[in-house]
């Protein structure tokens, strides 16, 4: 691990190609670089799951170098590939104090982290291959979507699709996408599975690549045994489903449902702090609450097992494949190949069947390297984690180091393991605190560095899925202060902005990013005809301006504004003969140039001469999911009618000849201080709900 210094951007703006190598130069080994999506340490070498059947990593692990304690950056993929992909932390890489960066946690596509890289003065792990004479191959998931354009040769993200099995079960969890079933015999074969096709690929690759041409950094990026798991029968049947399948241990005795909330969480018998409770997702499967939708049970926990333990052994069938066709082809001897997850994944330890979080099952993953210059049949236990896996290529293919990078070269660790070796494996995730110091034996994770009881500490050798948090122990004091020396520091923190109802919040400084204990003014501009009426979240009062301190982690301010009444005289403080005057009167008229045409301006009472800003009060979805608007009632030639539409083509209302009603004005508020009405009003749609509302007007202005 290297801490990014003050001269970090310094250094990284010194950052200079060398001129790309020639084919007759070309005697640097070639990379193959392989990653699998969410898969934990579920390999034969490591015994966490005694019945996993993973021969061909098994395999890989006697031609070279096999980590056990290996982690990721971040429990997520986006986040995670962005790390590694650039040898940066997601600290430094999620940069907020680069002019030009973009928000780190919306970068999503590979040319956004090529972007992200270039702004921060490195270049993304192919590209500083292919800027150096290297030929690069990408196929399937290496970023988090469709490579980039500077790819020599794509082979495309996804390869085919065998579909759904027909015995699939869709979990009803919102957005997880946690959907599992099995093909059943004649559905699909092996052949039909995007990861096999890719797979092919790379062996048509390796075996067409020239012998004596220019090196090559050859990517594919597995999906499996990421959700859906979709997998054929064979892979399944290694794994039976039955009371002599093994899953992960999980002690009921330490959780609990809240009876008030309907929460999961942990019971008084736990020891682990309310922070990290709070960070036990909901909407995935559970094994601990049958009166929950996602409540999967015994039989449920036993058929996800059996499907992600599947997934792994068909990817491991994939890489044995690749390691034949890599055999079989002129470059065996010169090729270096790295193996590894972007991160982990819970298997229903903790009652959890997810990865975002900082305990070890999410966090932990299969790291190996193989070939020249990598010691053949070794197993080491010694912390790494994947930001060190570019600057250790860098190093077994004899380029020069990328000063950029801020993980550790693992060569001389391979080489020697003996040597002293203090470097830690920091973890982060979401956009607060959050961190995680793994060394050794020893996790230290906090949701908080200036609050001690929002803390975990571990000993993971003893306590292999955590359930004993020792963190309040005076005993182990040493051992958190030592820990804590290894925590990043946070340099940027954010302070976010949101409203409920029309209006804007203002920052003072602008931001949105600040040094910690900043102390920042925000202020609350009402829409025309809405007033401001409180503060929320880490904001409070209801004066329209106020500060908030920038500190422990990101703050985020909620202004909440309501309809109200100012504005809802101005037209008529107009004489009839200001209304008469064709240019107010005409109700296609805009004379304001506010985009609001005279027939809305008269209906919410706004002012036809001024530009009304940002905006008039208009209809809006309230929380029920009712369309609510507000309206003058004191003109009987006003002519109002709601209408929806489920496309944006075709809209639909009450009478309008299809003999249904689609709209109900489910109720009515009479305003007497200014004698207009605010309308509720529910969709009558069956099946799917009307998406879409406007509020169609007539009227005849006198």
């Amino acid at each position: 691990m290297k801490l990014p210094s003050p001269l970090l951007l310094l250094l990284l703006a010194m950052l200079i190609c060398p001129p790309t190598l020639s084919a007759g130069e070309s005697s640097h080994p070639n990379v193959l670089f392989i990653n699998i999506d969410d898969m934990n340490d579920w390999t034969e070498m490591m015994g966490r799951n005694p019945q996993i059947q993973t021969p061909q990593m098994h395999r890989l692990a006697n031609m070279g170098t096999y980590f056990t304690n290996a982690h990721c950056q971040y429990p997520r993929c986006v986040q995670s590939r962005s790390s590694y992909i650039t040898g940066l932390y997601p600290e430094t890489f999620f940069a907020k104090n680069v002019e030009g960066a973009a928000d780190g946690h919306e970068i999503k596509d590979s040319q956004g982290v090529v972007e992200q890289a270039e702004l921060l003065g490195t270049q993304v792990i192919d590209e500083y291959f292919r800027s150096r004479g290297y030929k690069t191959y990408m196929v399937g998931k290496i970023y988090h979507g469709q490579a980039h354009a500077n790819v020599d040769v794509d082979g495309g993200y996804g390869g085919g699709s065998a579909g759904k099995p027909a015995n699939a079960v869709d979990f009803p969890g919102e957005g997880t996408g946690t959907d599992w079933g099995i093909y059943e015999a004649g559905e699909a074969t092996d052949a039909e599975m995007g990861d096999y096709q890719n797979a092919s690929w790379v062996i048509d690759q390796l075996e067409n690549h020239p012998a004596d041409g220019q090196p090559f950094f050859m990517a594919i990026g597995f999906k499996l045994p990421h959700v859906p798991w979709y997998i054929p029968q064979n892979w399944a049947d290694l794994y039976p489903a039955d009371e002599t399948l093994w899953l992960e241990p999980f002690n009921p005795e330490l959780w609990e449902v809240d009876e008030e909330t309907g929460r999961f969480g942990p019971s008084p018998l736990n020891t682990m702090p309310s922070a990290a409770a709070s960070k036990l997702l909901q909407g995935y499967p559970n094994i601990l609450d049958p009166d929950d939708e996602q409540y999967v049970g015994l039989q449920g926990w036993r058929d996800i097992t059996q499907v992600y333990a599947g997934s792994i052994s068909f990817v491991d069938d994939q890489i044995g494949r690749i390691l034949d066709g890599l055999a079989n082809s002129p470059h065996a001897s010169n090729t270096v190949i790295v193996l590894f997850s972007d991160h982990g994944y819970h298997l229903g330890n903790k009652n959890s069947f997810t990865k975002h979080n900082l305990w070890d099952r999410a966090n932990r993953v299969p790291l190996f390297f193989a070939g020249p210059g990598v010691p053949a049949g070794q197993t080491l236990d010694r912390t790494v984690e994947l930001v060190d896996v570019y600057p250790t290529l860098l190093a077994l293919t004899g380029l020069p180091p990328n000063p950029a990078n801020e993980g550790d070269n693992l060569v001389p660790l391979m080489q020697n393991p003996g040597i002293e070796w203090n470097e830690p494996a920091l973890i982060f995730h979401g956009s607060n605190a959050d961190q995680a110091v793994v060394k050794e034996n020893w996790r230290y994770i906090t949701y908080d560095p200036t609050d001690p009881d929002d803390a975990e500490l571990y000993d993971v050798a003893a306590d292999p899925y955590e359930s004993n948090n020792l963190a309040q122990q005076p005993a182990y004091q040493d051992k958190i202060d030592e820990m804590r020396t290894f925590l990043m520091p946070r340099p940027f923190l954010e302070v976010r902005l949101v409203t409920v109802g029309e209006g804007t919040i203002t920052r003072n400084p602008p931001g949105p990013y600040y040094e910690k204990g900043a102390e920042v003014e925000v202020s609350a501009v009402p829409a025309q005809g809405w007033q401001f009426d409180q503060w929320g979240r880490h904001a409070s009062g209801s004066e329209p301006t106020t500060t908030v301190t920038v500190h422990p982690w990101n703050r985020t301010v909620k202004a909440t504004f309501s309809l109200g009444t100012a504005s809802y005289e101005t037209w008529d403080a107009f004489t009839p003969a200001e209304h008469a005057d064709a240019s107010i009167s005409g109700k296609l008229e805009d004379p304001d140039n506010d985009r609001y045409r005279n027939i809305f301006e008269y209906l919410f009472r706004t002012n036809p001469k001024e530009p009304d800003q940002p905006q008039v009060p208009r209809s809006l979805l309230n929380p029920e999911g009712q369309f609510q608007f507000r309206v003058r009632s004191d003109d009987p030639n006003l002519i109002f009618r709601p209408e929806l539409s489920l496309d944006l083509q075709t809209w639909h209302y009450n009478g309008d000849g299809s003999g249904q009603d689609w709209l109900e004005i489910v109720n009515q508020i009479w305003h007497p201080e200014d004698n207009s009405r605010t309308y509720l009003v529910e969709p009558l749609t069956d099946g799917e709900p009307a998406s879409f509302f406007r509020l169609h007007v007539n009227v005849t202005v006198p």
